[in-house]
């Protein structure tokens, strides 16, 4: 994975052992290493860290509503009073929406991606996992 793509407080997971330790929080980014922290402090190697795709079950899970047919057409964080952060599935992907899907402004395949989207906007809200 490219450390370009992450910020401090994304959520990761190590690329060998996901059924040990199924993610990691990065805690510093540094040329030629990530530091990751999941209760103990690890030092990664970038090719080593793989990006969490981002579910249906964790959009669930994080407080945005499915519609009848099981999809979140629709929904954004509470606390986004201006409703700038529109989470709509279509078909599977994920997209951050404005006016209802009518303006697509970033596919959202990963939780980091989703996580940059929740701290560009100002919102006050983690990740649960």
């Amino acid at each position: 994975m490219n450390a370009r793509e992450l910020m401090i407080g994304d959520f990761v997971k190590f690329s060998r052992v996901e059924e040990v330790v199924p993610y990691m929080r990065v805690v510093s980014i540094d040329e030629g290493y990530i530091r990751c922290y999941d209760g103990g402090f690890f030092t990664f190697n970038p090719n080593d860290i793989e990006p969490i795709p981002l579910t249906h079950e964790i959009l669930v899970k994080n407080g945005l509503k499915e519609c009848f047919d099981g999809t979140i057409e629709y929904e954004y964080f509470p606390e986004d009073k201006n409703r700038l952060l529109e989470i709509t599935e279509e078909n599977g992907e994920v997209w951050w929406t404005i006016n209802v899907a009518e303006y697509r402004i970033a596919k959202l395949e990963y939780v980091h991606q989703l996580q940059h989207a929740i701290r560009l906007l100002g919102i006050d809200k983690g990740i649960i996992l």
